[in-house]
């Protein structure tokens, strides 16, 4: 059978179990879960995964929300389908993480079972990712050798727009402990050491910092301890900024001029500071260049129409920035609306919409008929 007719094949394949994936995809919606608290959607899509035939790990180290399955198919590439399912807190599935999950396990399905039926070699595996959004355990799994042996990785997420490649920032989210000593602040204001003063210092110190910052980068932070009641000088004060770069080299420039402001602040205001890490650190994508030529072709094979990523638009950060630095990988788009902006409201209910589904069906295409281009190369 020609490439192209496996493909139709692949279609037909998907248009047969259409009204399944699109329940799991709605259900997943309809449940929003938390990073590292994904049991449903994780359970369900090992359920799905086991049931078709893939030999499946539920857990990894530490998290239990992460899975690996797995079908050796004998000699050939091993590729891997991305799932992502956490949400949002209060919107929900605001990033389409519903869409993701279900469309990476739906093209590993699919592309398995045109596989068998044409007696083609080849590994694919489904790495389920959880906490994108508030740990970015892809870090973690990449640490633990889960990619190790994988050849290509790939994955699709609702944008406004289908691309085929992809810019981001590198990000990394700081906490500022600022510690200073309590008084009355009436009473006797001048025995104390207000930590919320260094905290107001910081964020002077770093706004004026931006004056001399390169473009494309982003600086931002917010309190999340200021003092218990107002007549107490706070001796605690804590902040957490969220430090972004187009590379991993400027991000540790950044990090570095913001460590001379937090000191700064702390000597002016007569307090200390400590300075931790929160959550991974999200590396810059770098993707493949051969992956984003099968992907452009296969967007034209199916009709849908891409456009050429650039700095004009939103640039947000992922994790799946640290996969493409370890192996062969692509993080591309797929399209919801014309209007969609991520992390918003209006985002969360396309993800549950008609369209949202419309765009399951186009990233589960592109991503198996991706796979199939690689199984045959």
């Amino acid at each position: 059978m020609s490439i192209e007719n496996l493909k139709k094949q692949i279609k037909q394949n998907y248009l047969k179990n259409k009204d399944f994936f699109n329940e799991v995809c709605l259900d997943i919606f309809i449940n929003p879960e938390l990073g590292l608290k994904e049991i449903l959607a994780s359970g369900l899509f090992c359920e799905i995964l086991s049931d078709r035939g893939f030999k499946v790990q539920k857990g990894i180290e530490e998290f239990d929300t992460a899975f690996i399955a797995e079908c050796n198919l004998g000699k050939g590439p091993t590729i891997a389908f991305i799932a992502e399912y956490d949400s949002l807190p209060e919107l929900g599935h605001a990033c389409g993480h519903n869409i993701i999950g279900t469309s990476s396990v739906a093209a590993a399905i699919i592309l398995k079972e045109l596989m068998e039926t044409e007696g083609l070699e080849g590994t694919i595996k489904v790495i389920g990712t959880p906490a994108e959004e508030n740990l970015g355990a892809k870090a973690n799994l990449i640490e633990y050798g889960i990619f190790k042996d994988i050849d290509y990785a790939m994955m699709l997420h609702p944008a406004d727009a289908s691309m085929y490649q992809d810019i981001s920032f590198a990000c990394t989210h700081l906490e500022y402990n600022f510690k200073g000593a309590p008084a009355h602040s009436a009473a006797a204001p001048w025995k104390g050491k207000s930590a919320l003063n260094g905290i107001i210092q910081l964020f002077n110190a770093s706004n004026a910092m931006r004056l001399h910052l390169k473009d494309h980068c982003r600086l931002h932070g917010i309190i999340t301890e200021g003092g218990t009641v107002d007549n107490i000088i706070p001796e605690k004060a804590t902040a957490v900024f969220n430090i972004r770069a187009l590379d991993l080299n400027y991000l540790n420039e950044m990090v570095q001029m913001m460590e001379e402001c937090a000191l700064g602040a702390a000597q002016i205001t007569g307090t200390t500071v400590e300075i931790k890490q929160v959550g991974n650190l999200y590396k810059e994508v770098k993707n493949s260049k051969k992956l984003e030529d099968i992907f452009k072709e296969n967007f034209d094979f199916i009709g849908e129409k891409t456009i050429e990523r650039n700095l004009t638009q939103g640039i947000g950060s992922t994790d799946m920035g640290n996969v493409t630095q370890e192996l062969e990988a692509i993080h591309a788009y797929i399209k919801l609306d014309d209007n969609a902006i991520t992390h918003t409201k209006e985002f969360a209910e396309l993800c549950g919409s008609e369209k949202g589904l419309i765009a399951l069906e186009k990233a589960t295409l592109v991503l198996a008929m991706s796979g199939l281009d690689l199984i045959l190369d």
